[in-house]
């Protein structure tokens, strides 16, 4: 299920994105919030984290202006303080979580996307 309404991936929204994973994120460590969060996993990957850690427009021109420095911040994480990075945190704090659950959402996914590649490799 692909909710329709998503967090945006712009630049102008990463302190939104900042404090919902933030918030969320401390959440999963509370009992009561845990099983809710738990049962929401699927959802929140669609709506609020794929789109964060998946390649923007200005991603793509980062990399064609400067390739060599686009890989360097990455490898180097010198984009600690961005939208991706902090969702790839969360991701992590997740599947610590939610090892199980969280496996079987990506797995789907990876799934998903090569079925769509195998359909339209153009």
């Amino acid at each position: 299920m692909i909710a329709e309404n998503r967090v945006t991936a712009a630049r102008e929204a990463e302190r939104l994105v900042f404090a919902l994973v933030k918030y969320i994120g401390e959440c999963t460590n509370l009992p009561h919030f845990a099983e809710f969060i738990k049962s929401n996993l699927a959802l929140l990957f669609q709506v609020l984290i794929l789109p964060n850690i998946s390649l923007t427009q200005e991603d793509v021109d980062e990399f064609e202006d400067d390739p060599q420095q686009y890989i360097k911040n990455d490898l180097e994480e010198s984009d600690q303080e961005t939208r991706r990075r902090h969702c790839m945190k969360f991701v992590q704090q997740l599947s610590k979580k939610f090892s199980n659950e969280m496996t079987a959402i990506i797995g789907d996914l990876m799934t998903q996307l090569n079925s769509e590649y195998e359909q339209n490799k153009a």
